[in-house]
């Protein structure tokens, strides 16, 4: 997948994550903000692109963004990024390197939540670039030359280091994430057809995003020999017991613990809620999570055990 594919498929599906914005959300002080959608702006970038005209698309899409910041509306500057991005590929030269310099610089300019949203999109742009040049990366010596300015040059320990960095600090604050409707985002979101993960809060959304990298096998490829692996039988038991489940490690940057660390997160957020859908869907996905990594002959009698405590 090439970065172009990657934005557009990010921008035709919005966020292309899961998310419901049904109303379970585990904090009576949950924010809704009615922000302003600029359908009729919006109208006009869609009859320039029918009639092919990029640049005049992307003026409109720049008043757009001008309009965004100045009324501090997160979707609406977060849709523009992704849309002066889609054109910057089609009309300009090195598109890749100045698409990502603006995501830098604006990450540095945003408030919350836009900067949020923003570094785990930056983040996951760059684990898409790795998959698409996988090949390339994994012939590359931590010693060849690099350019700490352009990502392309970088040797597989920096680009993960980076993506990793990126997720980390699109969580923070959690608190303040938690209490963000993410109904508030309709307009760079997507539901998946027949999911049943509820997803009330942007924090949620930001999380599962962060989960799909670090549950990736590939993402280990260059970690310790002494590398975490989960051999604690408390990984895959009950709610209560996952929960006081604490890793010793000199591995404090494993994948691998980073998920359990999120799962364990997202369980204590949810574990209160009114309803309990966002909490049983979570703890599936950990019980499975777990599932494949334990390291333990009783994997299946434990998972058996926890999936019947927790229906």
């Amino acid at each position: 997948m090439k970065l172009l594919n990657y934005l557009m498929i990010m921008l035709l599906g919005g966020l292309m994550l899961t998310a419901s914005t049904t109303p379970n959300s585990p904090i009576n002080t949950m924010q809704y903000t009615d922000y302003p959608t600029y359908e009729a702006q919006w109208k006009e970038v869609e009859r320039f692109e029918r009639e092919g005209l990029p640049k005049s698309a992307l003026e409109v899409v720049d008043r757009i963004f001008a309009q965004a910041k100045l009324e501090q509306n997160p979707p609406q500057i977060y849709k523009t990024l992704i849309y002066q991005s889609k054109y910057a590929l089609q009309l300009e030269e090195d598109a890749q390197l100045n698409i990502v310099n603006t995501f830098k610089e604006e990450i540095e300019a945003a408030d919350a939540p836009t900067k949020q949203l923003l570094q785990s999109t930056l983040a996951d742009l760059y684990w898409q670039y790795f998959n698409a040049n996988r090949y390339q990366f994994l012939n590359r010596t931590a010693t060849a030359n690099i350019d700490l300015e352009d990502f392309r040059t970088w040797d597989l320990n920096k680009i993960f280091e980076e993506s990793a960095a990126l997720f980390d600090t699109s969580l923070q604050p959690a608190t303040m994430l938690q209490q963000i409707a993410l109904e508030d985002f309709d307009a760079i979101l997507s539901e998946e057809e027949g999911s049943k993960t509820y997803r009330p809060t942007l924090y949620d959304l930001l999380v599962h995003r962060a989960l799909q990298f670090y549950k990736n096998d590939q993402n280990t490829l260059n970690r310790p020999s002494d590398q975490f692996e989960i051999t604690d039988e408390k990984a895959l038991g009950p709610i209560q017991e996952f929960l006081k489940y604490a890793p010793k490690t000199t591995d404090a940057e494993a994948n691998k613990l980073k998920a359990i660390q999120l799962y364990q997160q997202l369980i204590t957020f949810h574990q209160n809620d009114a309803e309990p859908d966002a909490l049983i869907q979570i703890d599936l996905e950990r019980l499975e999570f777990v599932r494949a990594h334990l390291r333990s002959d009783r994997v299946e009698e434990l998972y058996e055990s926890a999936l019947s405590d927790l229906l």
